[in-house]
């Protein structure tokens, strides 16, 4: 018996009867979008947003734009959110002025 490391399940099968995945197969590491390193300093949307003093909208679009296609949106499919984001903030910041 093994615990399965996509599920957790114990399993005696090969592929789990649960998920379907082998039970050694290792996860995808669904945050490596986010790791990147320049001249040994690690670095991430977050860390930039914060050496800039961003937050809020301007933190969500400096990300998007950082992480560009990687979680395999199309350049498209990018400019399309920022668009969304940025329009929304400048709603927001018309609401607060009125």
């Amino acid at each position: 018996m093994t615990n399965c490391n996509a599920c957790s399940n114990v399993t005696l099968t090969r592929p789990c009867a649960y998920c379907g995945r082998t039970p050694d197969t290792p996860l995808p590491d669904k945050g490596a979008h986010y790791r990147h390193e320049f001249q040994g300093v690690k670095l991430d949307p977050y860390r930039i947003a914060a050496v800039y003093g961003l937050s809020g909208p301007a933190e969500h679009a400096v990300k998007k734009l950082l992480r560009g296609t990687d979680k395999g949106h199309t350049e498209i499919e990018v400019i399309q959110e920022l668009r969304c984001i940025l329009d929304r903030w400048e709603e927001m910041l018309n609401e607060e002025t009125t």
